[in-house]
């Protein structure tokens, strides 16, 4: 009984919490974000896989041709992504 009053209870907070979490409000807000890209490597049968990263760039804006931001600080090189395993 305790839980089909539990589980009553969920699904009626469930589309209220949906509501009020969305906002219709589109201005734009400034401020800083992190963003973490990793690398890391799936269990396949390969030697080595190398990749060379020269640049990252990211684009927050809605516009595919314009809005590219080249990222500052990133460890550019060739790296073999077989030694990236378990946590490295």
């Amino acid at each position: 009984m305790r839980r089909s009053i539990v589980k009553i209870a969920m699904l009626l907070l469930a589309p209220t919490v949906f509501f009020y979490s969305c906002d219709s409000n589109d201005e734009v807000t400034t401020g800083t974000s992190i963003l973490r890209i990793k690398l890391t490597d799936s269990p396949g049968d390969y030697k080595a896989v190398y990749v060379d990263i020269q640049e990252i760039r990211i684009n927050a804006t809605d516009e595919e041709s314009s809005g590219w931001v080249t990222l500052d600080n990133i460890n550019a090189g060739v790296y073999d992504l077989t030694k990236l395993t378990n946590g490295v």
